[in-house]
């Protein structure tokens, strides 16, 4: 578990912003209003354009902050322990000023020509029975965008070089699918800004709660999910007392059951200093820059 710094605040909040600034401004330009919305509008492009974009973002911004840009998404890390729970209030009030300051920034472009679409603000089609219909399709939608998340980027077996291509398709093919319905918010801030910014809420409930209950039902415990790939070392590196992470995890155990957890790059903390399981390396002292190393490490769960 990591502690997250001041960059890893601006980095949501930027990202956070120019994802919602990119999703109501498109929803303003392309999705129609009226009667006849559901068949005039181009909702291919929608679901293009949240894809690229999303995509581009975690790119640029995923190194410094973990490219949550979701309130949803953050709930799950720290479910998982992936996030503490300070910086997770911290990134969610960015997350939410970000969509605010997105859809300001429409409102100010297209005053005039978004003010019929509530400059991109989510509601509940007709086409939908109610309210409570329209929280479950968040709710599934944002499920799969969190699992997603969860899985490629956070997991223990996590393919980090394929998880912003994987997200941000993800959020198209949600989108592409779910805009018709809610407008495909699956994001309390991507909800929250353009609503704050016309008025129009949407109904509120179907999208909080939809969607943080699409993010909290996720797997809580990343040690949990691969249970298969523990290995029961009883004489490990002499007395394990602590873990560095490859990428983000930074946690501290006891030194029992010592129960090692594949995961490339790690090393554990000894007695003797810093171990590196996988090759036999050792370092005498208390800090380690981390790279990727040949063959199996460990950290120990």
């Amino acid at each position: 578990m990591q502690d997250r710094g001041l960059a890893a605040y601006i980095a949501e909040l930027l990202g956070t912003f120019f994802l919602v600034f990119g999703i109501t401004l498109v929803g303003v330009l392309f999705i129609a209003v009226g009667d006849n919305a559901s068949f005039g509008s181009d909702f291919a492009v929608v679901g293009l354009t949240y894809a690229f974009i999303l995509t581009a973002l975690i790119f640029a911004f995923g190194g410094a902050s973990g490219g949550h840009f979701n309130p949803a998404i953050t709930l799950g890390a720290a479910l998982m322990k992936k996030i503490a729970p300070v910086d997770a209030v911290i990134y969610i009030l960015a997350k939410l000023s970000g969509g605010v300051l997105g859809a300001l920034l429409t409102k100010g472009l297209l005053e005039d020509e978004g003010r019929a679409a509530n400059y991109g603000a989510a509601k509940i089609s007709h086409l939908l029975g109610g309210n409570f219909a329209g929280a479950v399709v968040e709710g599934i939608g944002t499920f799969l965008l969190v699992l997603v998340v969860l899985a490629i980027a956070l997991g223990v077996r996590a393919v980090k070089d394929w998880a912003p291509l994987a997200i941000g398709l993800t959020l198209g093919v949600v989108g592409l699918i779910l805009v018709p319905l809610t407008g495909g918010a699956v994001n309390p801030a991507r909800w929250f800004g353009p609503a704050l910014v016309s008025g129009e809420w949407g109904g509120v409930w179907p999208y909080l709660g939809g969607e943080i209950v699409g993010g909290w039902t996720q797997p809580t415990g990343g040690d949990d999910q691969v249970e298969s790939d523990r290995l029961h070392v009883l004489e490990a590196a002499g007395q394990v007392t602590g873990v560095i992470g490859d990428n983000e995890d930074l946690d501290q155990f006891d030194a029992e059951p010592r129960q090692l957890l594949r995961e490339p790059g790690a090393v554990a903390v000894t007695d003797g200093g810093v171990q590196n399981l996988g090759t036999g390396h050792q370092d005498a002292g208390t800090h380690l820059t981390l790279g990727t190393a040949p063959g199996p490490e460990y950290v120990f769960a």
